[in-house]
C-alpha cells in the first residue's frame, strides 16, 4: 500500500443554507473617510430580504466584516451589480476596480454604473413591495445590453476596464438618480482616467449615442424642430488630421418620421427635403457642441485617438493625445435621410 503525501485544499463549504450569493453591492462616502459598502442578502424559506450595511476602510474588509456580522457567508460568485455613488467616482474608482478584479468569484461582465440621490432608501422600501427588485434591476442592465438601440449605455467591468487602461480612450459609466419611488437613467457619465467629470443631458444623450457602439437609436426626439423619428440609424466616417490639426466627422443619418406638430406639409417631398436639411443642421449644431464639451474636459470616450495613429510618425501615448485633442478644429457634416410620411401613411412599414 501506497500513500502519497501532499497538501489538500482548503474546500467550500457550499452548503445552501450557510451561503449567501448577492446580486449587488453599493459603495458610497462613509464618515472619516470610509467606504460605506450595502448588500440585500437573498432570503431562505420565509424570512425577508434584508439590508446590510457597513462602514469600511477596505472593500475586502466589508466582506470579511459582514460574514463576522452574519449568519450566512456572503458570496460574491453571483455578483452582477456594482452601483456606486457620484461622490465616490467623482473621487476615483480605481482602487475598486482593481480589487474586484483580483477577486477570481467575480465575473468579467459584472455591470457597472454610478446612482446619484438615495439608493438604499428606493431599495428598502422596493424590496417591501417586490422582494426581486434587485434581480429585475439586473435584468433590465442585460435587457439593454442585449437589444443595443441606444436607449441607456450599459458598461460592464471588462469595457470599462479596457477603456481604463487604454492609452487613447477614456470610460464612461451610465448614471441613474434614485428616489424613495423611483430609479431614473440620468445619462452617460464621462470620466476622466478614473474619476467621473460630468454626465451628459438629455440632447447630448442622443447624440453620443449615434457616435457611440452601434451607432443605433429607437428614437431620437427634436422638440426644437417638433419632431420624433424612430428607427434611427447613422453611420459615422471620421477623419483625423494632425497636420492641420483637425477632425472631420461626416454622418449618414437614416430614419422614419414618427411624430411632428411643425407648419411643414410632410406629403410634399420638396418640403420633407428641407426638413431633412434642417435636422441635419440641428445635429450638426448640437454635436459639434458635445465634441467641444469634450474637448475642454480633456475626455475622449469615442477612441478618436485610434483614428490620429496614422498621422504620427512616432509611438503616440494617452499624454501626447491629451495635449493635441482639445486644440483640434472639429468639423461635422450630418446627411439625413428620412422615409416620407406618405410611405408611413400607405402602410409601406
Amino acid at each position: 500500500m501506497f500513500v502519497t503525501a501532499g497538501c489538500e485544499p482548503w474546500p467550500d463549504n457550499n452548503i445552501i443554507e450557510e451561503i449567501a450569493p448577492v446580486i449587488f453591492w453599493s459603495i458610497d462616502q462613509g464618515p472619516e473617510g470610509k467606504l460605506k459598502i450595502s448588500t440585500l442578502t437573498p432570503p431562505l424559506s420565509k424570512e425577508e430580504k434584508k439590508m446590510l450595511t457597513l462602514n469600511v476602510d477596505l472593500l475586502k474588509q466589508g466582506k470579511k466584516a459582514f460574514n463576522q456580522n452574519y449568519y450566512r457567508e456572503l458570496k460574491s460568485g453571483q455578483l452582477r451589480m456594482l452601483l456606486i455613488s457620484e461622490e465616490v467616482a467623482r473621487n476615483g474608482v480605481r482602487p475598486i476596480i482593481d480589487t474586484v478584479l483580483a477577486d477570481p468569484e467575480i465575473s468579467m461582465r459584472l455591470y457597472l454604473a454610478v446612482y446619484r440621490g438615495d439608493l438604499l432608501g428606493y431599495l428598502q422600501k422596493q424590496i417591501k413591495k417586490e422582494p426581486l427588485t434587485d434581480y429585475f434591476l439586473y435584468r433590465k442592465f442585460k435587457h439593454y445590453e442585449r437589444r443595443s438601440r441606444g436607449e441607456i449605455t450599459v458598461v460592464n467591468l471588462h469595457q470599462f476596464m479596457k477603456k481604463l487602461y487604454s492609452p487613447l480612450a477614456d470610460p464612461v459609466m451610465p448614471v441613474y438618480r434614485a428616489d424613495q419611488d423611483n430609479l431614473t437613467y440620468e445619462g452617460t457619465g464621462l470620466f476622466t482616467k478614473d474619476k467621473l467629470v460630468s454626465v451628459l443631458g438629455r440632447t447630448e444623450e442622443q447624440m453620443f449615442q449615434l457616435l457611440y457602439s452601434n451607432h443605433r437609436l429607437q428614437e431620437l426626439t427634436l422638440p426644437e424642430l417638433s419632431v420624433n423619428v424612430s428607427d434611427v440609424h447613422a453611420k459615422p466616417e471620421w477623419k483625423v488630421d494632425l497636420k492641420h490639426s483637425s477632425v472631420t466627422m461626416n454622418m449618414e443619418i437614416r430614419c422614419r418620421i414618427e411624430e411632428y406638430h411643425g407648419n411643414k406639409d410632410l406629403l410634399d417631398p420638396v418640403q420633407v427635403n428641407e426638413l431633412n436639411r434642417n435636422i441635419g443642421a440641428y445635429m450638426d449644431k448640437q454635436t459639434t457642441s458635445l465634441l467641444k464639451k469634450m474637448q475642454e474636459m480633456k475626455v475622449d470616450p469615442l477612441n478618436l485617438g485610434t483614428f490620429a495613429l496614422g498621422a504620427f510618425h512616432r509611438k503616440m501615448d494617452k499624454t501626447d493625445w491629451q495635449k493635441e485633442w482639445p486644440q483640434i478644429k472639429v468639423e461635422v457634416k450630418h446627411t439625413t435621410f428620412m422615409e416620407p410620411l406618405t410611405n408611413a401613411l400607405s402602410g409601406s412599414r
